[in-house]
């Protein structure tokens, strides 16, 4: 079988409103700016959140040139790594989903 790529991660759908504040997790010192569903500003730049989090981790750990990340498990809000609220959020719509189907 074969394994079904998961799709973009956008803040609207994991419950990150525009204009919140996301903070660096190897940082805290390192704060940026959600301005859109795929996009943040970060140092005046506006990018998205991989290509940002590639940049740092290139210019702060020495990161391969041919290295990409997933900005959304490097980065946190509220608290909670995003790539880890993503999860959360998705098994919450699930169990309540399946409760539903169980209503019918």
């Amino acid at each position: 079988m074969k394994n079904k790529k998961k799709s973009r991660t956008k803040f609207n759908e994991i419950e990150v409103p525009v204009n919140s504040e996301i903070v660096f997790i190897n940082n805290s010192e390192l704060r940026a700016i959600v301005v859109a569903d795929n996009h943040v500003i970060f140092a005046g730049k506006k990018d998205s959140l991989s290509d940002i989090t590639t940049t740092l981790l290139k210019e702060i750990y020495g990161a391969s040139e041919e290295s990409r990340v997933n900005g959304f498990l490097y980065w946190s809000y509220q608290g909670e790594i995003l790539a880890n609220r993503r999860l959360r959020i998705e098994k919450e719509r699930l169990i309540r989903e399946l409760q539903t189907y169980h209503e019918i």
